[in-house]
């Protein structure tokens, strides 16, 4: 089996915006963080998917979860986007490897870009 490398909490970040942005652009209904809110999936913290949370395990001695970036992320995407029509989501070209996204919430647009 291929080691698959960690990924940062930045990129975890990152990655959340795109995946949504694109699933949502391309007509998906319905997106669901599938493994889980809290890390550690299985339990063994050992498997791919143990990192995948977006919340690290409750901290017992302080009491309280730590969230990652991709909480906060998640948590502007999906304030940013609350209240959109995502049946008119335009992709916009704005040149090659920029990825632009025109979503229309209420008459006024709201855009999300990223470059690689």
């Amino acid at each position: 089996m291929q080691e698959i490398p960690e990924q940062t909490e930045k990129e975890q970040a990152c990655s959340l915006i795109k995946r949504y942005v694109y699933a949502l652009s391309l007509g998906v209904k319905k997106i669901f963080w599938a493994f889980g809110l809290v890390e550690g999936f299985t339990g063994t913290g050992n498997h791919e998917f143990d990192h995948t949370g977006l919340i690290y395990t409750r901290d017992t001695a302080k009491d309280k979860e730590m969230k990652k970036l991709a909480y906060y992320s998640y948590k502007l995407l999906t304030e940013k986007l609350e209240g959109c029509n995502f049946s008119k989501v335009e992709r916009l070209k704005l040149g090659e490897r920029i990825f632009a996204y025109k979503f229309n919430k209420l008459g006024k647009a709201i855009y999300v870009f990223w470059a690689e």
